[in-house]
């Protein structure tokens, strides 16, 4: 029953660490989704998702206004910003940018492999919110 005991505490304590270490550790624009070209269309990848909208570079200032004032999100840098869950305060780093006339929006987990479609749906709620 001790050794139970020992190894119940010993998980709590890597859960709290693990709580403390995400939360805590910086996140820079390293982290943040590389430009890319794309044609206009919706990309998921792997730990993110990517948008590009055809003529629509108009409306980076009213998808800016957005995502600034999204809860548990600031910005790291021009058009970089880095959202995190309310629960466990995972970051996701979301990359703002236009081409000619395309306005791109790339955003992707910092840790793990799997978002479970998070970046998709916000950048998409993000999206319908600015009017693009």
């Amino acid at each position: 029953m001790k050794m139970i005991g020992w190894i119940l505490t010993g998980l709590a304590v890597a859960v709290v660490a693990t709580m403390i270490y995400v939360r805590v550790t910086p996140v820079n624009t390293d982290r943040a989704p590389k430009p890319q070209n794309m044609a206009a269309g919706d990309y998921p990848v792997a730990g993110g998702f990517y948008a590009v909208r055809d003529k629509a570079a108009d409306k980076r200032d009213a998808l800016i206004d957005v995502i600034e004032n999204t809860p548990r999100t600031r910005k790291l840098s021009d058009g970089i910003y880095v959202t995190r869950s309310a629960l466990w305060g995972f970051p996701d780093v979301t990359r703002v940018w236009t081409h000619d006339d395309t306005l791109h929006v790339s955003g992707h987990l910092v840790y793990g492999r799997s978002d479970l479609g998070v970046n998709r749906k916000r950048i998409e709620d993000w999206l319908q919110q600015a009017g693009v």
